[in-house]
């Protein structure tokens, strides 16, 4: 009798020293196996007042070795919410002096119920146990048995209630800070909780339709939340709880998460070229697009339209500027007078995976130009003469002969460019064949004075750019920079200077006529190539030709000091 005693006084002491050490220790969640935990009364005695034998409370028999654990000592924990505390006696009860003598500390309102014999009292906390909680369950000696013998002496047992679970809400798929379209949102917990209220809980703003799923079979802890379509671009996401989420004891997820993220911006297109209703287009000019982001090479090409062309077999595609340029080079010219329209529909996907931007209600992005008229028959040539009549002058073609520059593999084209040049430029006019008539007459435009050839202009600014253009295939104005930037980095620093290029697969000389021919089909439009070769505030201009896989580019730097 005095080691009952002796371990009913002791337990005070072993829940202050418990105390102590779990403020500072969070209490491991622990399995509750039948979802009613049967408390251990040490020392509870009940005392026969005439006669032996006393009736006494016991242990029910543990059924697990955790269970074990939990039993020796004197403080239970991991207990849950909504979890009863089981009292067994020996004999049967009288229930109202047991219920009288029952007190709960901190205080909570507490229903108990009882076995139909009399020998079992279940003791739950009406609105549940508050979480990381201890709590005091005493019974005094004014507990009296059926037949009216007390307990000798109180007893007490200390339970510690499970802290709440906590979770946290992420993006599956992010680009830096945003979210991909593809993202779904994963939601883990420190415990296992119940499927169901989550489902309920879960609440995006703007709704997305979707599914909700377990990362594994079984598991009940983490799952992701996967979008029944890709998410909307530049738009803010909100995930959180709205409702109480619980684990699979009841407690609800404390401290409740909320994701906020915004998905990628959508590519849209900056511009086509030729740009739309362009007229006097050339027949052999590569067609481009550009867009606001790096884009998906194939999704993009699949996506792209040449009206009358087959994009898969008619034509080569090529990237600049980091993907953000999509060109295409058709395999041969596009035909007189046509109009064509480029197209890039909704396919058309980032480096990211957001679909292209589209205008309410459309489809696609498209530009329509309409490709030169088809040159107009040579001009007889005008008679030789050595004389002049009454009132008469006559200017006798004589095309200037520049030399070919040193060093450069298609020099003799860069010096027939040239020609070629001038004859337009002093007012003759280029034949389909190469030929010039009327050079320097200014019977076809303005006579201006014939361009020398810069031979440093040529080797260190338009050669070059010409070789890094024709090993890229690609035909643009700004892939490296501009001409202005280009000219400045090797010296020439003035400020009036331009630049013409021509662009096609074919024969370096053939290349270069067409390109003349181009410009010159500029004059009805006032197209800015004409502009350039008839503008009398240049006085120079480097020519450089290369070729590279078949691939011929010519680039006309024009300048003055």
């Amino acid at each position: 009798m005095r080691k009952a005693f002796a371990a009913i006084a002791a337990v005070p002491a072993i829940a202050g020293i418990y105390l102590q050490v779990l403020r500072h220790r969070r209490p491991r969640a622990v399995r509750v196996v039948s979802g009613t935990l049967v408390l251990a009364l040490a020392g509870i005695v009940a005392v026969e007042v005439t006669a032996p034998p006393a009736t006494t409370a016991y242990r029910t028999a543990p059924v697990d070795q955790e269970a074990i654990a939990r039993v020796a000592s004197p403080v239970v924990s991991g207990y849950g919410v909504h979890q009863a505390v089981q009292l067994d006696f020996s004999v049967p009860m009288d229930r109202a002096s047991v219920e009288a003598a029952l007190t709960v500390q901190p205080a909570v309102p507490v229903d108990v119920t009882w076995n139909a014999t009399g020998t079992s009292a279940s003791i739950v906390a009406r609105a549940g146990w508050a979480t990381a909680t201890f709590y005091t369950v005493s019974v005094g000696t004014a507990a009296r048995s059926a037949s009216g013998r007390a307990l000798s002496s109180a007893t007490r047992a200390i339970i510690l209630t499970r802290s709440a679970p906590t979770a946290s809400i992420a993006a599956s798929a992010l680009a830096g800070k945003r979210a991909r379209p593809t993202s779904g949102f994963s939601i883990a917990f420190s415990r296992p909780v119940d499927l169901a209220s989550l489902r309920a809980a879960l609440k995006i703003t703007p709704a997305v339709p979707g599914t909700l799923t377990a990362d594994a079979p079984g598991q009940t802890d983490r799952f992701t939340f996967h979008p029944g379509k890709p998410l909307a671009p530049n738009t803010v996401y909100v995930v959180t709880f709205a409702a109480p989420v619980l684990d699979t004891t009841g407690i609800a997820v404390q401290d409740v998460p909320r994701l906020v993220v915004r998905t990628l911006d959508a590519a849209t297109v900056v511009r086509f070229r030729p740009v739309d209703h362009a007229q006097a287009v050339d027949p052999s000019a590569a067609v481009s697009v550009r867009f606001t982001r790096a884009m998906d090479r194939d999704s993009t090409q699949a996506a792209f339209r040449l009206s009358g062309v087959d994009t898969k077999k008619g034509g080569t595609f090529s990237w600049a500027e980091g993907d953000t340029v999509l060109v295409f080079q058709p395999s041969r010219p596009l035909d007189y007078s046509r109009a064509y329209v480029m197209v890039v529909t909704g396919a058309a996907r980032s480096r990211e995976g957001v679909p292209l931007a589209m205008t309410a209600g459309a489809h696609d992005v498209r530009s329509a130009f309409r490709v030169a008229s088809k040159p107009p028959p040579a001009p007889p040539p005008a008679p030789a003469t050595t004389g002049t009549a009454p009132g008469v002058s006559i200017v006798k073609p004589a095309p200037v002969q520049a030399p070919a520059p040193s060093g450069a593999p298609w020099g003799s084209i860069e010096a027939f460019a040239l020609e070629l040049l001038n004859c337009t430029r002093t007012g003759g006019w280029v034949q389909g064949d190469g030929s010039c008539v009327g050079y320097g007459s200014g019977k076809y435009s303005t006579y201006e004075a014939p361009l020398t050839l810069s031979a440093a202009i040529s080797s260190q600014v338009a050669r070059p750019y010409a070789k890094l253009l024709a090993d890229n295939r690609t035909c643009s104005h700004f892939y490296d920079g501009n001409p202005g930037t280009r000219l400045a980095r090797r010296g020439f620093s003035s400020w009036r200077w331009a630049e013409n290029i021509g662009c096609q697969s074919g024969n370096p000389r053939q290349v270069a006529i067409n390109s003349a021919l181009f410009f010159q089909n500029e004059k009805a439009s006032g197209g800015g190539h004409w502009v350039n070769l008839k503008n009398a505030a240049y006085s120079e201009v480097g020519i450089g030709v290369w070729m590279s896989g078949g691939y011929v580019l010519v680039v006309y730097d024009f300048y003055h000091p």
